[in-house]
């Protein structure tokens, strides 16, 4: 018969168009055709399909970005010494540079991992604290800067800090105490393991203060928490942490 064929489907008939994506089907709406848009200009009819349509992708790309923001910077810290510190901690500035002043939520994402990567070489390398406290000023400065510069353009500023981060992550530290184990072995391995970041962490906190980029006040906290009596953190755990937070922090404190 004349017209387009009609496809019987259960009990009623059913346009071919409303299956297949044709006139019929409620998504041939969101697309623009000659007749349906003659009267309207293309930016009008593009505005209305991104107000229609939201990007599928892009939340993808931003977990993309994340991801191989963070490969790049573990990399670098997988490189980075003293000696190589001048050259490898201006890349890693310039690397992750674009994501630190401006708000947005992939920006406090790769703050997030950069600190956490930071973090971790630092308590687990406690010879290089003095290293690590380094490049945590040098990150700092950076997004004070970056930061001033985006205010000024009247744009919102980010809100995460990687140094707030950072010692958010040694505060944490401070307080934890290592996990129990049944087999006498396995606990001593994983108490020497904790030890050492302990003390790392210590020597971090202790290099970061020495650079006036942590209030005294936090360093007396620290020190009232290490002595009271009341404390799940074993005795010799905690006088290791004290005599490693003292030996640097020491000098610079007011008694």
């Amino acid at each position: 018969r004349d017209g387009p064929r009609e496809y019987h489907r259960g009990n009623r008939w059913e346009h071919p168009g409303r299956q297949y994506g044709g006139r019929g089907h409620p998504w041939y709406s969101r697309f623009p055709t000659n007749d349906m848009h003659e009267h309207r200009t293309v930016e009008a009819v593009r505005s209305e399909l991104s107000n229609q349509v939201a990007n599928p992708f892009k939340h993808q790309r931003e977990h993309c970005q994340k991801d191989f923001v963070a490969k790049k910077v573990q990399g670098i810290l997988n490189r980075i010494t003293p000696e190589k510190y001048e050259t490898l901690s201006q890349q890693l500035v310039d690397l992750i540079a674009p994501h630190m002043a401006e708000e947005s939520e992939s920006t406090t994402e790769i703050c997030k991992e950069v600190s956490t990567k930071i973090f971790e070489k630092a308590v687990g390398e406690p010879q290089n604290s003095t290293m690590y406290a380094d490049l945590v000023q040098l990150l700092h400065i950076t997004q004070q800067r970056l930061t001033r510069e985006v205010r000024a353009t009247g744009r919102p500023a980010a809100a995460a800090s990687i140094r707030t981060l950072i010692l958010n992550r040694c505060q944490r530290q401070f307080y934890s105490v290592c996990e129990p184990s049944s087999d006498p072995e396995e606990f001593e391995i994983l108490h020497a393991k904790h030890r050492k970041r302990c003390q790392g962490n210590a020597k971090l906190v202790a290099e970061v203060y020495r650079r006036k980029l942590l209030p005294g006040l936090i360093i007396e906290e620290v020190i009232h928490f290490l002595v009271k009596d009341d404390n799940v953190v074993p005795v010799a755990d905690r006088m290791e942490v004290l005599s490693a937070l003292l030996t640097v922090a020491g000098p610079q404190m007011d008694w």
